[in-house]
Order: C-alpha cells, then structure tokens, then sequence
C-alpha cells in the first residue's frame, strides 16, 4: 500500500501519468490526487492477465495508468463478447451489484492503481467539489458510450472497422499523440468480438481500406491513418465523440 502525506506532494508520479487527465483523477484537484494516490496500491499485469475476473466480489475499482485491457463478459457454454477497450485514463468496477458481471483482461503490459470501492466513496465524500465533477464527467462517459456504440451499430462490415478505426485514432489523438499513426492494443479477434463480426471480415475490411490508400500498416500493431476523411466518410461517423471526458 503507498502512504503519502501533504509534505510529499512534490514527488507524485500523477503528473506524468497518463491517466491524470482520465474520468477519475481528473476530478481531483493535487490535494485530492495526493489523497487518493495515498489509499491506491500499484500493481502491474502481463498480456491475458485478469485484473478483475468476472463474478470476483465488486469491492474493488482499478485505475489503468498505462496501458490497455479489454472488458469481457464469458458466457456459461465459453463464448465471449468483447463489450469495451480500455485507454490510459479509463477505469473499471463501478458496479451496483454484488459481483462484478464482466472481467478486465490485460491487453500487454498494463500497469493499474488499485483502491478498495470503500474507501474511493469516503475519499468522495471528503472532497464534495471532487464528487460533483466526477458525475459530470460520468454523465459524460455515458453520453459518449452510447455515442459509439450508435457509431459501430447497424453497420456493414467495412464501415464497422473504419469506424473502429477511426475511434481509435481519436482516443490516440486524445491522450496526447500526435502524427497519424496509432497502436492496435487489441488483435483480430478481439476486435471481431467487439465489432460483431468474424476474424476473416475484420482481415478482409483492413485489407480493403489499405489497397483504398485509406490506412497502411506498417506493424501488427500499428495502423497508419492516410486519409482521416476519408476514413469517417466509410465509416459513417456522424460525430466527433467530443463528449468523452478527457
């Protein structure tokens, strides 16, 4: 467990993380960034490392400072669905219920801060400006949640992956990146099971938009956005998304 006190404020690592700017930290001004790094335990997870396992009791919500994971959900006969990615900055495990519904896998090397849910609502209750900001910014979050999933529903599949494209591109461009290329944390079936689509769909689609000149990739895990209209256009993007906190 990290301890901190007022006197150490100077040394926090929050100012070069990643995720100060997220939905969470965000909220807090550096007297309560330097509370809540007080009651937060870092810890790091390998690529396919649980962070949080679906059905694991919801006592715990984690803080992603670098890296990305996937939120999944496994059915009973073993299949799974990919409900959402996550970005330096984003969160998991607010949940109403009991147990958590869906797990948080690691997607490579992410390192998180964790804090018990117990303590992140009494460190709220401290800090009333704090709490306020953070149900704007969640009101936010849903707002732009339900903004993308608008974006990817009802889809061919190529205007399924040049809409994913395009979002990826934008968080990219919103933690701070600039230049038109962009990771692909994620791999092709990852992607599938979130866009609802097969493998071999997602490989045709990317294929289509490459020999369009619209993207090229360079790596495995990395795409090179050659024409940002052009790609939006495809993916019939109405909106920017610019209702995501930062």
């Amino acid at each position: 467990m990290s301890l901190i006190t007022d006197m150490d404020q100077t040394s926090l690592p929050c100012d070069g993380c990643a995720g100060r700017q997220g939905t969470v930290c965000g909220a807090f001004d550096d007297a309560g960034i330097a509370a809540l790094f007080g009651l937060v335990r870092q810890q790091s997870f390998t690529s396919g490392q649980w962070i949080i396992e679906q059905r694991q009791p919801a006592d715990r919500a984690f803080l992603l400072s670098s890296g990305h994971a996937s939120v999944l959900r496994l059915t009973a006969q073993g299949r799974r669905q990919v409900i959402a990615f996550l970005f330096p900055g984003d969160f998991f495990a607010f949940s109403a219920e009991p147990v958590y519904q869906y797990g948080a896998l690691a997607l490579g090397d992410v390192m998180a801060c964790l804090l018990s849910r117990r303590q992140l609502d009494t460190l709220l209750d401290r800090h009333a400006a704090a709490g306020n900001r953070l149900r704007r910014r969640m009101a936010r979050l849903l707002d732009s949640h339900a903004e993308l999933a608008f974006t990817l529903g009802r889809k061919q599949a190529l205007e399924k992956v040049a809409a994913f494209i395009w979002y990826l591109h934008f968080k990219h461009h919103k933690l701070g990146h600039t230049g038109d290329e962009c990771p692909v944390p994620m791999s092709r079936t990852d992607i599938a099971d979130f866009l609802g689509l097969t493998g071999e769909s997602v490989s045709r689609a990317l294929t289509a938009l490459r020999t369009e000149g619209v993207i090229s990739l360079p790596e495995a895990h990395r795409i090179q956005v050659r024409d940002p209209a052009r790609l939006r256009q495809i993916g019939i993007v109405e909106s920017g998304l610019a209702a995501e906190p930062g």
